[in-house]
């Protein structure tokens, strides 16, 4: 490259057109017209003296020389924009910025408490996503979100993210007090299978595996949602069975319109684990590093320890 300063500007053009290998799709997200990106993309390869995009009037693909500069762009991108958080951090003394997503169950037990400890601090401004891990490990990927909060069971953390054990918890069967399975002495999956069955998505092994196999039930769910609210009161108006969390329907469970029973014919209690989950090689800003030691504190202060198996 030739000598000079690298321009900061032209590695972000190059970056969003190898994430949408469309001028006209990169244009837009960058804000510009689609000639300039174009005038912009052809002095960085003469500036690189390199080949970084093969395009014709209807495609556009990235050479492998490309990839390799855009990944070394990316990281470059990334150390800047730490740089520039942590300058303004120091400059302003204030509480800084992040970005999380968070799943449902996540959300419904962390998320007000964490808020109310952060809330007040000076300059302080989050931003959530609620959504299963299909939804918010790609954001660590892209840098939209700093930290992701997952819950799962056996939810195994790619190589590219660091992940940070939070709590275990078990799964139960939640049933409508005076539900005719609550007078069985042992529950079985075919005594289950004579009832609707509800999913929470996000609860599962696999969010593309509709049966619950993992758990020995062959039912297909006749409703798989992320919304604990709706499901609290479908199973406590009806005689659907509910395959969640206690700590999910902690509100029906305290008022009597819920009651637990345990899925008995497991060896071991089924369980699900939440984890913090953020970008491996990426330094946390303090604000970020301080939101991830508040999440590892509640998650082991508000998760009844009558519900967690930590």
């Amino acid at each position: 490259m030739r000598k000079g300063n690298m321009d900061l500007r032209k590695l972000r053009h190059a970056v969003a057109l190898a994430r949408h290998l469309n001028f006209t799709k990169a244009a837009n997200a960058l804000n510009l017209t689609q000639s300039a990106l174009s005038r912009s993309i052809q002095a960085l390869e003469d500036e690189c003296q390199l080949r970084l995009f093969d395009r014709n009037r209807n495609t556009v693909a990235i050479t492998a020389t490309g990839r390799e500069f855009v990944s070394h762009a990316q990281m470059l991108l990334r150390k800047e924009a730490e740089l520039q958080e942590m300058v303004n951090h120091a400059a302003r003394g204030d509480g800084g910025s992040v970005a999380l997503g968070m799943a449902p169950l996540a959300s419904r037990t962390l998320l007000a408490p964490l808020m109310s400890e952060m809330i007040d601090r000076p300059g302080f401004h989050a931003t959530v996503t609620i959504g299963a891990p299909r939804k918010l490990l790609p954001m660590l990927l892209d840098e939209s979100a700093h930290i992701c909060v997952c819950t799962g069971r056996d939810l195994t953390s790619p190589a590219m993210f660091v992940s940070v054990p939070l709590v275990r918890f078990p799964v139960s069967l939640m049933l409508r007090a005076g539900h005719p399975l609550t007078r069985l002495t042992r529950v079985t999956p075919a005594d289950v299978a004579k009832y609707p069955l509800l999913r929470t998505r996000s609860l599962e092994m696999d969010d593309d595996d509709p049966t619950s196999t993992n758990l020995g039930l062959q039912k297909v769910p006749v409703l798989a949602i992320e919304d604990y609210d709706v499901l609290m009161k479908i199973t406590a108006s009806s005689d659907a069975v509910w395959v969640s969390s206690p700590i999910a329907a902690e509100d029906g469970i305290a008022n009597g319109t819920l009651t637990q029973i345990p899925i008995s014919w497991h060896e071991a209690t089924p369980y699900a684990e939440m984890t913090a989950y953020y970008l491996r090689g990426r330094s946390l800003s303090p604000t970020s590093q301080r939101v991830l030691e508040m999440l590892v504190s509640l998650s082991r202060e508000i998760i009844d320890p009558a519900f967690a198996d930590s």
